[in-house]
């Protein structure tokens, strides 16, 4: 098996993940969703989607859907 994979200059390799779907790296701001202010939301039930958020949202999905116990603290 002849596996060559490299990251995309101009980052460091946090910035990236990699898409199974277009089999290549994307930068994960690219997935960050848009925050629109609802003065309805209660304070404490707001989340502002940062890359952050997206990452361990991320992890998160993919550890469960097989079964995997997910701790996260500090968040």
């Amino acid at each position: 098996m002849n596996l060559s994979l490299q990251l995309p200059s101009g980052s460091d390799m946090f910035s990236y993940y990699y898409d199974f779907d277009t089999k290549r790296f994307d930068l994960w701001e690219r997935t960050v969703p848009s925050f629109k202010y609802s003065s309805e939301t209660p304070f404490f039930d707001m989340l502002v989607p940062t890359i952050d958020t997206v990452r361990y949202g991320y992890l998160m999905d993919k550890l469960l859907a097989i079964k995997h116990s997910v701790l996260y603290t500090g968040i």
